[in-house]
């Protein structure tokens, strides 16, 4: 099959379906080992379509079922995941980032700190720039998301662990997020923006600029 029929009937099959079944069929499909399979399609060679669809089925698969996160937590299929949204920004759609979202929502603390380990924070923040304006509004829910997780697992007085991470030159995460609370016209990714930058200067003052 050179041109790789049955796959992509499979996917296709497979993204129309998953969403609709009940919670113990897709905790079936999830503990079969369907995300090391869906993967290794990612670490291969795609094509957006392809991309698309596995982001798809992931994002489906979850819905509604945080206890299948767990068996699509591996490094594996993060990493793949990272490398849909590590293409050009004019290639990234609201549903590339849908399901590397649906991890930070139903994640535990602790799963989302993994997430974080696994260097999924910069991948989400470089999204604060994109022309979309629903996959910006997407990125900072799944930011604050994790942000949320490692203020929880943090000492009340202690800075923020993510702090650092987010303030990097070549991200400068918390200065977008500044820019997206300053300019956004949605209520909610205002909101959310706030939040999150609140969050990440837990035991610390706020920059002088962000009083203005």
């Amino acid at each position: 099959d050179p041109g790789h029929t049955l796959q992509k009937n499979s996917l296709t099959l497979m993204r129309a379906e998953a969403p609709l079944q009940e919670q113990r069929i897709k905790m079936k499909i999830c503990k079969a080992g369907v995300f090391e399979d869906l993967a290794q399609i990612l670490e291969g060679k795609w094509e957006g379509y392809t991309a698309e669809v596995v982001c798809a089925i992931v994002d489906g698969l979850l819905k509604d079922n945080k206890d299948g996160l767990e068996y699509g937590l591996t490094s594996k299929m993060i990493n793949g995941l990272k490398k849909v949204l590590s293409v050009d920004q004019s290639k990234i759609k609201k549903f590339h980032l849908a399901a590397l979202a649906r991890y930070t929502v139903y994640g535990s603390d602790e799963q989302r700190d993994e997430l974080y380990k696994m260097n999924v924070l910069p991948v989400l923040a470089a999204q604060f720039t994109h022309p979309d304006k629903l996959v910006v509004a997407d990125a900072v829910i799944a930011v604050n998301n994790l942000v949320l997780g490692g203020a929880r697992l943090t000492d009340s007085e202690l800075p923020h662990p993510y702090l650092e991470t987010m303030d990097q030159r070549n991200l400068d995460g918390v200065t977008q997020l500044y820019k997206i609370f300053r300019s956004s016209t949605d209520d909610t990714t205002k909101r959310n923006a706030a939040i999150c930058i609140g969050r990440l200067y837990k035991a610390l003052p706020l920059p002088r600029n962000f009083s203005r």
